[in-house]
């Protein structure tokens, strides 16, 4: 709350020309026309032509006014013996009287009241002269007023008394004059405000005193709990506080939010006024009504000379909040590093857990703050202990790309074998992001490139089946061994072919990738590359060695699934590559019985000119030609004339 009283005084050299304008010129014209009069007044136009009576200065008021804000008891007299209104108001509803008690003018405040005006007249907000009267160093005008009936405990709109107002100016004869008159020292105003509240938010150290010497109650709190000692720390005047303390305020009284006095000093970093508090006996390891710590807090806001005064005021550096954060867990969460240092020095544990499982050290890192993690490191964290979520500090700077706290950490310890929840290490998220740095980061520190995760896959299984060729190479020059098969029996060549990247398939068989292992399904990289249409992957393995007569679960080989799919780029290149056109199945068919029973010219052709058999038989003694059906449009192509020409 910041409050002020309205003020209206114009230079006090300019005032006093007016005086001695009006008082040279209006003197002798009182009842002449308004053009008569000089700088300074003005006229109002419905008003012409006219006189001293109605004239109104810039501020609203008339030449009575101006008079009594010079304090000119000559004029003052004249004009209200010319007729002028005592009792006229300004545009901020002040009487002359009010501007008389104001300026300290007590001789003129005595002739206005003489003439009629009322002591207890108010302006717009509620304030009546005595109000006005404190703004002055002396006592007597209030003198003055008290002595003509002015109400000692006159209200203004907001409830405050003249020694509310005289505590705020903090003017010590006005705070005096008013207690010897028998003010109310510990009346409340309508916020709950007693006057040594108001002395107490405004600094005023001496009215302080002279109100507590005559017995003011320095604890009186006002509707938000705040009491006078704390309006003393969030304003920081460390001499009110001392004023206070000495007249025996209460240190741990709390506002409606649980707040003490040191709470308020310390999370604004007043730290002169931290240490009158903790000297005076205030407790450092205080908790607000939520009973969250006040370390806690300061430690967040990151001032670092106010924990270590609170600290050594015996501060518990490792004291828990309700999630069991310490002190120590919230700085680094700010990532002040000043702070963390400070905790540190006094004992804090830099291996504490809250209930999350996290460390200082994993905070520090989530708040990417180098300069705290190296603290914590350099305190003796440990860059391995790791959360619910079972991530390491390494883990967690990994994830966020915070490459200098990986550094840091590697440095000092860090496991790269650590894995998460889903069993992956942080070569595994590396590997499947294709981050080379990480990756780099991690094979240096001896990070095994062959580790499995459940599903059995490797790092180079996941960079394999992500297409990452920089990564594969990488994991490959480190020894990752290309042959690993996964849960379901893949290689990472046969993630490779499903991803069809032609130049990671490269990479796997130049190191030695077995183009004919199989998966738990009978799957060879080949039958897998043809089961998509690959055919450059195809190609690329037959070309590798790839065995073209290798037989799926079923006994089949790639030719009979080749033909039974119909695909003749497919069936070319297993023959270039020397399938066996008479290889028989448990049937005794060949390939070319199988084209016949799907009735395909175009492989039939294919087959009969790579010199498949016509006559071959299967085990029922059939040959190609007798499995078609003559009523068949097959019957009536070529192929089938080439069947029956070849017999």
């Amino acid at each position: 709350m910041v409050r002020t009283m309205t003020n209206t005084a114009k230079n006090p050299k300019t005032i006093t020309l007016q005086a001695m304008i009006i008082t040279m010129t209006i003197l002798p014209l009182v009842a002449a026309p308004a053009s008569a009069l000089t700088q300074g007044v003005m006229v109002e136009p419905e008003q012409q032509p006219a006189t001293a009576m109605t004239l109104i200065n810039e501020d609203g008021g008339n030449l009575l006014h101006i008079a009594a804000r010079a304090g000119n008891i000559k004029l003052i007299r004249s004009l209200i013996a010319s007729g002028v209104n005592p009792n006229a108001r300004d545009e901020d509803g002040d009487s002359p009287l009010h501007l008389a008690a104001k300026h300290g003018h007590s001789n003129s405040v005595k002739i206005l009241i003489e003439a009629g005006v009322d002591p207890n007249i108010r302006s717009k907000n509620g304030l009546a002269p005595l109000h006005f009267a404190v703004f002055n160093e002396t006592a007597d005008t209030i003198i003055v007023l008290l002595d003509s009936g002015a109400d000692l405990g006159a209200r203004d709109k907001d409830g405050w008394t003249a020694l509310h107002w005289a505590g705020f100016y903090g003017y010590v004869e006005p705070v005096e004059a008013l207690i010897a008159a028998g003010a109310d020292l510990n009346f409340k105003g309508k916020d709950g405000w007693t006057p040594i509240n108001s002395a107490s938010y405004y600094g005023s150290v001496d009215a302080i005193t002279t109100l507590i010497a005559a017995g003011a109650n320095p604890d009186i709190p006002d509707h938000q709990l705040l009491t006078p000692l704390h309006k003393a720390v969030i304003r920081d005047y460390p001499e009110v506080v001392n004023a206070l303390m000495a007249a025996g305020a209460k240190l741990e009284s709390p506002t409606k939010g649980g707040f003490t006095a040191l709470h308020m000093a310390a999370n604004k970093g007043h730290l002169d006024i931290v240490n009158i508090l903790l000297a005076g006996g205030a407790n450092p390891n205080t908790r607000n009504r939520k009973g969250f710590p006040l370390l806690h807090q300061v430690a967040e806001q990151g001032h670092a000379d106010v924990i270590s005064a609170l600290l050594a005021a015996g501060g518990n550096p490792n004291m828990r909040d309700r999630d069991n954060n310490t002190p120590l867990h919230r700085s680094a969460s700010e990532g002040n590093s000043e702070t963390v240092t400070a905790l540190l020095v006094a004992g804090a544990d830099p291996r504490t857990i809250n209930n999350n499982s996290k460390t200082p050290l994993h905070n520090a890192v989530f708040a990417k703050d180098l300069e705290t993690v190296k603290a914590l490191l350099d305190a003796g964290a440990d860059p391995n202990m790791t959360d619910k979520r079972n991530r390491s500090p390494l883990t967690v700077a990994i994830e966020m790309d915070f490459k200098e706290a990986v550094n840091a950490l590697l440095a000092a310890g860090g496991d790269p074998e650590l894995h998460d929840r889903k069993n992956k290490t942080l070569l595994h998220r590396a590997a499947a992001d294709g981050n080379m740095e990480k990756i780099t980061s991690l094979l240096e520190s001896e990070a095994d490139p062959d580790r499995r995760n459940p599903d059995l896959d490797t790092p180079l299984h996941l960079a394999s089946l992500n297409g990452h060729l920089q990564a594969v190479n990488t994991l490959l020059a480190a020894g990752a061994n290309p042959t690993l098969r996964d849960i379901d029996g893949n290689t990472p060549l046969h993630w490779a072919v499903l991803d069809e990247n032609r130049e990671v398939i490269d990479a796997l068989l130049a190191a030695g990738a077995n183009p004919d292992i199989t998966n738990k399904q009978g799957s060879s990289p080949l039958s897998a590359a043809m089961g998509i249409d690959f055919q450059e992957g195809i190609s690329i393995l037959l070309a590798a060695g790839a065995n073209p007569n290798a037989r799926t679960r079923e006994n089949n080989t790639l030719l009979y699934i080749a033909v039974s799919d119909g695909n003749l780029e497919t069936i070319n290149a297993l023959l270039a590559a020397g399938a066996d056109l008479e290889v028989r199945n448990i049937n005794g068919n060949t390939p070319l019985h199988w084209a016949v029973l799907d009735e395909n010219p175009e492989v039939v052709d294919a087959l009969l000119d790579a010199g498949a058999d016509p006559r071959a038989r299967n085990n029922s003694g059939k040959r190609p030609v007798d499995l078609v059906d003559t009523r068949s449009d097959f019957a009536d192509t070529d192929a089938f004339s080439r069947l029956n020409g070849g017999l």
